[in-house]
């Protein structure tokens, strides 16, 4: 199973964002975006709409951490977004969370689901069969830098041990010491923001974190 090292980009400003995924880019295969409302989460990212005028192909991906997911994914789409992630706790019936991975599809995107640390797990089982990703969070969103929680990863284990093939991402506190263990419980992909981009050599550091996830 591909095993990726996502930088996770929370901005600002639209200089900073420039800044971060201009960094990484050749260096890494896929970024993530975090989108905050202030509303989901008590913090706020960029306009969406604005990111468009930095021109990067790295895949990207959206961590859409918004109390209204539906209403972001035209934007998402013309941002060239590849995967849209939005939360469960988002959505307010499962009816909701069908229709949300349906209009996802329609616009042409993998449609993916983030369940928070508090949130039982049994959230989200009743829609993995029809996806291929799915994200754990590993801290409570909303801010970067903070403390890795270890006991997200009996989620990993669970949905591994359930869905062998899914690509599992996990985020919030992955650093050198956190990242084998969450490669041990069973993911695969690893979002990082300050253990990539506070490192004096970005490169060097993503392919130490890759040389960890291989071992």
């Amino acid at each position: 199973m591909k095993k990726l090292i996502i930088p996770a980009i929370l901005s600002s400003t639209f200089e900073d964002y420039s800044q971060k995924i201009k960094a990484v880019e050749g260096l890494v295969e896929r970024v993530q975006i975090d989108v905050m409302d202030n509303r989901f989460v008590p913090n706020k990212t960029i306009p969406f709409d604005s990111l468009a005028a930095v021109k990067s192909g790295v895949y990207k991906e959206a961590h859409m951490m918004v109390d209204a997911p539906c209403a972001y994914i035209p934007a998402a789409q013309r941002l060239g977004v590849g995967t849209y992630i939005f939360h469960v706790e988002a959505c307010s019936s499962p009816k909701l969370v069908y229709d949300i991975i349906e209009r996802i599809r329609q616009y042409k995107m993998q449609p993916s689901i983030a369940i928070n640390p508090r949130t039982p797990l049994k959230a989200i089982l009743p829609y993995l069969s029809q996806l291929e990703h799915v994200l754990v969070m590993t801290v409570v969103p909303g801010f970067g830098g903070q403390s890795f929680i270890p006991s997200a990863l009996r989620k990993v284990q669970a949905i591994r041990k359930r869905f062998p093939s899914i690509n599992i991402e996990v985020d919030g506190g992955i650093n050198a010491d956190t990242l084998p263990k969450a490669n041990k419980a069973g993911a695969n992909y690893f979002v990082m923001g300050n253990a990539i981009y506070k490192q004096p050599d970005i490169g060097k550091a993503v392919a130490d974190y890759r040389r960890l996830v291989k071992e």
